[in-house]
């Protein structure tokens, strides 16, 4: 998908997860979700050029999920939207996280430490955990190092 086009999708993924957290029953993930979308819109260019997310195993359910996200502004479907928000938390943590790292002397912004903090302290994931997400988030410093 050309840059422009994962623009406009994040946007307008973006504007369901702003309309979501101006709810009373506004829930974290919406709040992480749109702190990592915020640091990916922030810096797509080098997202998409230099930590290179098209190549991330991630990266194809992370567009259908922005997708689908995006597909529900103006709808109530707040159940659908709270697993999309999971989800996407979880692929934008792996790409945080791969930038983190592949670029240790890059200031970490507080968007991404918010989202990596979310992801490492919520309790909804672990490191001993066999998911896949766990697996690359918390292996993927071992594949820097060597």
């Amino acid at each position: 998908m050309p840059l422009d086009n994962l623009r406009t999708t994040l946007e307008g993924a973006r504007a369901v997860l702003i309309a979501r957290c101006a709810s009373e029953k506004s829930s974290v993930f919406y709040q992480t979700a749109l702190q990592g979308f915020d640091e990916l819109l922030g810096n797509i260019d080098f997202y998409v050029t230099m930590v290179n997310i098209t190549r991330n195993k991630f990266y194809a359910n992370f567009m259908q999920n922005i997708t689908r996200l995006a597909a529900l502004q103006g709808k109530e479907d707040d159940t659908v939207c709270q697993d999309l928000a999971f989800y996407l938390i979880e692929e934008l943590a792996v790409f945080i996280r791969e930038c983190h790292l592949r670029f240790p002397n890059r200031a970490t912004s507080p968007q991404a430490y918010a989202v990596m903090t979310f992801f490492e302290n919520s309790g909804n994931w672990h490191a001993e955990d066999e998911l896949l997400v766990t697996k690359h988030y918390y292996g993927f410093k071992q594949a820097v190092s060597a």
